[in-house]
């Protein structure tokens, strides 16, 4: 068996958050032959003592880590996280960067088979609209307005219709069905395997891998629905101006791409005159400026938090208002988020596979069951792609296909 570099070792326990100690507990590393379970690991990332096949797979799911990565001759470049990510509004700790870290390269192996797949079936049409736009400028309306048009019309997205679904999950599932009846493939993710290793809103919203063939959008499932809304529309912006990116928790954004693609989403979301709409000014009582924004975001299944930006930057409200309206949405969001998890504590949620098949979408499931019956894609191969085990992947393209037809 090859040996494995040492140095990846290390690269790949600090780039999964570990210490030394919390990587020997997870991987069940013992004290032996007068040796602390804390000095083992310290001979295996200092190539005294080899590590055993068994040892490299358990990593190999502790680190979130493909099993091939750990064979490389050296480490593996940094991937490109977009501006955003460099920037954050809140600074990762390093067990937070670590997990993202993990997301982000789980995310772009199973975006890499997917496209090999698609190549494989003669399926590899490179679309159209990614890279579409070759200029535009942060903060200018036309450019704005272009780039959103240009993403309604392709998805053939219909505000109306969005907007008369019953809440802001039913609209997300119109928009992101839209957005995959485009070529573009949506997964939300909530953590890496286990509750404990979820993934913080406040640091990462979204992701996006802008591919010609098998573009891939990703969504932190812990984020609310009209929130996701957004998030797909910026990652969208992305897409049609070819750049890749992470967009973190707070919707101002930076400078440069990662603003303008938060302009899109807004204008694609809601326009300026209907904003101007809601007739308040900085003299406005804030209880009233409250409940109107709620009511106004409600009504069309948008972000509240995105709503009051807007009324900051038209300077209908101060940076003070605006900075206490989304501390209080996201009190009257966790608070939303505390009784559904109760509720779904007294009635059972859903299961195991109608949550996998609500995160991944059918058409990425149903895909998958044909490329896997033109036998271009293993069931190994499968499970990668889909995020699951290979035991599971049948019965999840059963059961998927069964409540599609229910």
């Amino acid at each position: 068996m090859r040996s494995v570099n040492p140095k990846i070792l290390v690269w790949a326990r600090e780039t999964a958050g570990l210490t030394r100690e919390e990587a020997a507990k997870k991987l069940g590393v013992k004290s032996a032959r007068g040796r602390s379970a804390i000095e083992r690991m310290e001979d295996l990332e200092c190539a005294k003592e080899k590590p055993t096949w068994a040892m490299i797979s358990k990593m190999s799911k502790a680190y979130h880590l493909p099993l091939v990565v750990f064979y490389l001759s050296d480490i593996p470049p940094p991937g490109d996280c977009g501006e955003d990510f460099r920037a954050l509004p809140k600074k990762p700790d390093r067990k937070a960067q670590g997990l993202i870290d993990a997301a982000v390269r789980d995310m772009h192996a199973r975006q890499s088979i997917l496209r090999t797949s698609l190549e494989d079936i003669d399926e590899a049409e490179p679309l159209p609209f990614i890279g579409s736009v070759k200029a535009f400028r942060s903060g200018h309306r036309k450019d704005i307005e272009r780039v959103a048009d240009s993403i309604r019309k392709t998805l053939a997205f219909d505000q109306k219709r969005f907007r008369s679904k019953a809440n802001a999950k039913e609209g997300f599932a119109y928009l992101r069905e839209r957005a995959e009846e485009a070529g573009i493939f949506v997964i939300l993710i909530a953590n890496l395997g286990s509750w404990h290793t979820a993934l913080d809103v406040e640091l990462f919203r979204g992701f996006v891998i802008a591919d010609s063939v098998a573009p891939l959008v990703v969504i932190n499932a812990n984020d609310s629905p009209s929130a996701q809304s957004f998030t797909l529309v910026h990652e969208l912006a992305h897409l049609w101006i070819g750049s890749h990116g992470i967009s973190a928790g707070a919707m101002e954004g930076n400078e440069g791409i990662e603003r303008f693609c938060n302009e899109v989403a807004s204008e694609f979301l809601v326009s300026q005159p209907e904003i101007d709409e809601l007739e308040l000014t900085i003299n406005t009582p804030f209880d009233e400026v409250k409940e109107k924004i709620d009511k106004f975001a409600t009504e069309r299944k948008i972000s509240r938090t995105m709503v009051a930006l807007r009324l900051y930057r038209s300077d209908s409200i101060k940076v003070q208002v605006y900075r206490k309206l989304a501390g209080e949405f996201k009190r009257m969001f966790l608070e939303g988020k505390k009784r559904e998890r109760s509720g779904e504590r007294k009635e059972g949620g859903p299961s195991y596979y109608v949550l996998t098949k609500q995160r991944l979408g059918s058409n990425l499931i149903d895909l998958v069951d044909r490329m896997m019956g033109e036998e271009s894609l293993s069931v190994n191969k499968a499970a990668i792609v889909l995020g699951v085990k290979a035991l599971k992947v049948r019965r999840l393209i059963r059961e998927s296909q069964a409540r599609s037809i229910s």
